[in-house]
Parts: structure tokens; sequence; C-alpha cells
């Protein structure tokens, strides 16, 4: 089967800042964008509520469906983490 000469357009955006889209290696300018402040928008603040809006749900039902554990604290712990994740993902507008 032959490889598709096609790339997706964050494909194609990586590879125009200079990044490995296979292994998404920074560059130099990526370094400047991802330790710089990013003040957020009123529309990246919504984003933010809403991911720890659905965030704390998630965890809700684990707390009420699961037992007082070292799994339970990890699957919260795991939460937070994605929550920080994709924080991230909407302040650097997918830059990594």
């Amino acid at each position: 089967m032959e490889a598709s000469s096609k790339i997706d357009s964050r494909t194609a955006a990586q590879l125009e800042r200079g990044v490995d889209a296979r292994r998404g290696a920074y560059i130099p300018a990526d370094l400047d964008e991802v330790f710089t402040y990013h003040a957020p928008t009123p529309e990246q603040q919504k984003a933010y509520i809403e991911i720890r809006a659905s965030a704390k749900a998630f965890a809700s039902v684990v707390l009420e469906n699961t037992p007082p554990c070292n799994d339970q604290t990890e699957a919260i712990e795991l939460i937070r983490s994605a929550v920080m994740r994709a924080n991230v993902a909407v302040a650097l507008k997918g830059l990594i």
C-alpha cells in the first residue's frame, strides 16, 4: 500500500515551523513560546472553565464509585494531570 502524499494541517504547520512531526521535537522558537506567559483570551478562559468543570465531574464519579485506596488517589491525580495538559494545549494553541 502506497503512503499518501497528503498531510493534515497540523503536520503542515509543524513542518513550516521546522518541527519533526513524527517526534514532536522542539526548536528554539518553540522554547520562547513555551516559556512565555500567555494571558488567556476570553475564549481560552471559557475553555479552561469547561475543562475544569468536566474534570471535576469525572473526579466526582471516581470518588463516588471507587473505594478509598491508592488506585483512587492515582485516578484523581491523573485527572489533574489531564487538566494541566489540556490547559497547556489551550494556552499554546496546539504548538506542541
